[in-house]
């Protein structure tokens, strides 16, 4: 159930699990409002598999952590849920 902060609407986690998928837009929630964008674009894509190539080298086959890629939402905060391209949690 959405939230009055302030006198505003903020959005959830909770929020967000009910918003509808509608390729090709994710849907993240940003100090509790709620921004969709499009698919990224080809380069984005280029450029985030050679990061997730380091980031599995450097981090993870070091056995510093783990790498993870989207689609995976990450709460931040009870407003703030983001879906990161690249996710690193260090041991």
């Amino acid at each position: 159930m959405p939230v009055f902060v302030d006198h505003k609407l903020k959005l959830t986690y909770d929020d967000l699990k009910d918003i509808p998928e509608d390729d090709p837009y994710h849907h993240e929630i940003i100090d509790g409002m709620h921004v969709a964008t499009p698919s990224p674009i080809t380069r984005h894509q280029y450029v985030s598999k050679r990061l997730q190539y380091q980031l599995y080298t450097l981090i993870e086959l070091a056995g510093l952590g783990e790498m993870f890629a989207a689609p995976m939402d990450v709460e931040l905060g009870r407003y703030d849920v983001f879906e990161p391209d690249l996710l690193v949690i260090l041991n």
